[in-house]
C-alpha cells in the first residue's frame, strides 16, 4: 500500500522488493515448521506483491507475462493451501483482493474474471453470513460494473447500482460508516 502511494517508482519497486524478499523469507520459516495456513497467506500476500509492481509498470512496458504468471501461480497455490484447510471464508476473502486486482491493474484486467471471483464468494459469504464480507463483495461487484458500464456493456449501470445499493445497506445495518461513506461517493460519482 506504501508503495502504491509513492511518485518515485523507483523506491516504489524497492520497497516491493524489499517487501518480496521478506515474504519469501516468512515463506521459509512457514514451510520448515509446516505452518500451511500461514503458507497460503504469504502466497496471496506475494501474488498482491507482483500485481503492485505491475501496476507499476509503464504501459508500453512489453514484458509483463512472466509477472502476470507468477501472479496467478502464487494465489492458485495460497487457495490450494486453503482448501487443504477447510478454510473457506478465509480464501473467499483472500480472493476480493485478487479480483480487486484483476479490476484495478491495468496488466492484469480481466473484468469477467474478477466478476467470476466476486460472484463466487458473495455467494459463500451469504451462506455462512459474513455480512460485512457479503458488503465488500457486493462492493467489489458494484465497481466492476461500473467499469463495464464505461465499456458501455448493456444493463451495467443498472446492475452496478443494485450491487452498490445492496452493499450499502448491508454496511448500514452493521453501522459500518466509514465503507458506507466510500459506497455512497461511489454512487454519487456512478450518477445514480
Amino acid at each position: 500500500m506504501l508503495a502504491r502511494n509513492l511518485e518515485d517508482t523507483t523506491q516504489a519497486f524497492d520497497l516491493l522488493a524489499q517487501a518480496e524478499q521478506n515474504i519469501h523469507q516468512a515463506m521459509q520459516i512457514n514451510t520448515a515448521g509446516a505452518y500451511i495456513k500461514n503458507l497460503a497467506y504469504d502466497y496471496i500476500a506475494l501474488s498482491l506483491l507482483i500485481s503492485e509492481r505491475l501496476r507499476l509498470l509503464p504501459n508500453n512496458d512489453l514484458s509483463p507475462q512472466e509477472r502476470i504468471a507468477q501472479f496467478e501461480q502464487n494465489y492458485n497455490t495460497g487457495f490450494s493451501y486453503f482448501d487443504e484447510l477447510g478454510q473457506t471464508i478465509s480464501k473467499a476473502d483472500e480472493a476480493l483482493d485478487i479480483a480487486r486486482a484483476y479490476l484495478e491493474v491495468g496488466a492484469l484486467e480481466n473484468l469477467k474474471f474478477a466478476k467470476q471471483l466476486a460472484q463466487e464468494f458473495l455467494h459463500v459469504f451469504q451462506e455462512y453470513n459474513r455480512r460485512q464480507l457479503e458488503a465488500s463483495a457486493c462492493k467489489l461487484l458494484g465497481e466492476i460494473y461500473l467499469k463495464r458500464r464505461e465499456r458501455n456493456r448493456n444493463n451495467a449501470g443498472a446492475i452496478a447500482t443494485q450491487f452498490l445499493t445492496e452493499s450499502l445497506q448491508i454496511y448500514r445495518a452493521l453501522d459500518l460508516q466509514e465503507k458506507a461513506s466510500e459506497v455512497e461517493k461511489l454512487l454519487y460519482t456512478s450518477g445514480e
